[in-house]
């Protein structure tokens, strides 16, 4: 196929950001110096694409993982020839754009952060001055927090996704632009449980599916004919809940006359005296801990609530890592939700369903009756048995408690498989990293991942972008896109976009995932 060329310097701009002239610049400008303040920021972009030599390319997107997207961090290399020595600085702000007709559209924005300069003699003698720099884009800035757990306020063993995500983007560096989550992830809020229990302190209950059984504390009844019970002399009372199942998500509420107290399920010591607790189970049994005054108290209700559905909630932890793996674990604990960086630098939530509109379609066919179509240049496509899932695992990083209170690691996996697919495909296992607070929700994740066959399909195509440049800016990872190849249509999410440019060529690779495996 011939591939179609045209000056790139006529559609693009490599910006780097410079000091304005005789603004004044903290770690550069000097005292009593000759620059003055800006009024701006006191820096304006200069296009270096005139000074570039060889390949410009760059990356931003991930890869598919579990059935999730993991977004890396996008990175761009290009080579300067003979620029002044600060022309590129560490931490200097760096943007590939597009230029439409006054306005630059972002095809990639961040910041140096490795640079090489070194020096050498052409065939006629002659000295240049080389400068290789590269360049990562936000990703990289959240990468390098490292967040301590994620606990929940009033010993709460759960919180909504958006609940989460705003907690984890308060520790993002000050810097970045990162889209609030409430406004799109509104309906990931978490919903009302669905099971209503109404338990009594003597044991008995509404429900024989769940029961009280005493393990201390003195049980008697009120002239008001309500339970009322002696907390032991060291201020505590217990009981244990039996019929529970492991990994399900309740709710305790514990209401009482006129005494305060402090409670928590599988936490000996409580600290906080909540309206209601969430936990999760961890075995069949769990036990309820009452702290206050050592005196009588009268109960006014005792509620167990259970969800009997998936909730995508996030669960309460302890786990140490980096932003962007707290990132990725809060979204891949609900289907088809994604961050990522995008063009601009801004992080984005997206929450991906069937209704999505196809933003692209990429054809092998020569001409087409219909309009906007893109032309690719190659295509790959292929199969193999391991891309068959016959076995997943749903990790969770859960939040438990030591024997004194101390918030501490109770990790929980979940595994499923599809055995008539491993006997026919032999396939291959994967595991999903989540905060998933439910056995519920875990086995809803699972199903999705499960693949029960591998399919032929493209796996990423290339594009000439001088087909139609003003598409460029409207590609976007996790974009919904369609291929078209020998007049069968599939549809895909668009897992990373590269760009490699020279002088007079711009080609564009694309790294698909099938739709249908991507939840």
């Amino acid at each position: 196929m011939t591939i179609t060329e045209r000056p790139t310097a006529e559609h693009l701009a490599l910006l780097l950001e410079q000091p304005a002239p005789g603004a004044i610049i903290l770690g550069s400008s000097t005292l009593d110096g000759p620059d003055v303040l800006a009024a701006g920021s006191g820096y304006v972009d200069v296009d270096a694409l005139c000074d570039v030599t060889g390949t410009i390319s760059c990356r931003r997107g991930g890869q598919g993982e579990g059935g999730a997207l993991r977004i890396e961090v996008g990175t761009l290399n290009a080579t300067l020839l003979d620029v002044a020595p600060d022309t590129v600085r560490p931490g200097q702000r760096v943007r590939l754009a597009l230029k439409l007709g006054g306005y630059d559209a972002p095809l990639f924005t961040g910041r140096v952060t490795a640079l090489r300069v070194s020096e050498f003699r052409d065939d006629a003698g002659t000295w240049h001055t080389q400068t290789n720099f590269s360049a990562a884009d936000a990703v990289a800035d959240l990468a390098a927090v490292t967040r301590y757990g994620a606990i929940v306020d009033d010993g709460q063993a759960v919180e909504s996704i958006p609940d989460r995500l705003k907690r984890l983007i308060a520790s993002a560096p000050p810097w970045l632009v990162i889209e609030d989550p409430s406004y799109d992830l509104w309906y990931l809020d978490l919903p009302a449980p669905q099971v209503h229990r109404a338990l009594h302190w003597d044991g008995a209950a509404s429900d024989e599916t769940a029961r009280w059984t005493a393990t201390n504390g003195t049980v008697d009844t009120s002239p008001e004919g309500r339970p009322r019970f002696t907390l032991d002399q060291d201020g505590t009372a217990s009981r244990t809940l039996t019929g529970l199942v492991p990994g399900r998500m309740y709710v305790i509420t514990v209401q009482t006359i006129g005494t305060q107290l402090r409670y928590g399920v599988d936490n000996p010591q409580p600290t906080s005296s909540p309206e209601s607790l969430t936990f999760i189970a961890q075995a069949t049994t769990a036990v309820l801990t009452l702290r206050g005054p050592a005196a009588a108290v009268h109960l006014l209700a005792l509620y167990l609530d259970e969800w009997d559905g998936p909730t995508y909630a996030c669960t309460s932890t302890v786990y140490e890592s980096s932003l962007t793996n707290h990132l990725h674990r809060t979204c891949a604990t609900a289907p088809g939700l994604r961050w990522l960086v995008n063009a601009a630098g801004t992080v984005w939530w997206l929450s991906f369903n069937e209704s999505w509109p196809t933003r692209h379609i990429f054809t092998d066919e020569a001409s087409t009756s219909l309009s906007g179509e893109l032309h690719y240049v190659d295509i790959e496509r292929g199969y193999s048995t391991a891309d068959t899932i016959v076995d997943v695992r749903i990790d969770s990083a859960q939040r438990g408690f030591d024997d004194a209170g101390v918030p501490a690691a109770a990790d929980r996996s979940y595994g499923y498989s599809d055995p008539d697919a491993a006997s026919t495909w032999g396939g291959s296992s994967t595991t999903r990293e989540t905060f998933t607070a439910s056995d519920l929700d875990a086995r809803d994740l699972a199903r999705r991942v499960l693949t029960g066959r591998p399919t032929l399909s493209p796996t990423s195509v290339r594009w000439n972008a001088a087909e139609d440049l003003s598409r460029l800016s409207g590609l976007e990872v996790a974009d919904k896109v369609a291929v078209r190849r020998l007049g069968t249509t599939t549809t895909h999410t668009l897992a990373a976009i590269t760009h490699e440019i020279t002088a007079s060529r711009h080609m564009v690779t694309l790294d698909l995932i099938p739709l249908e495996e991507y939840h």
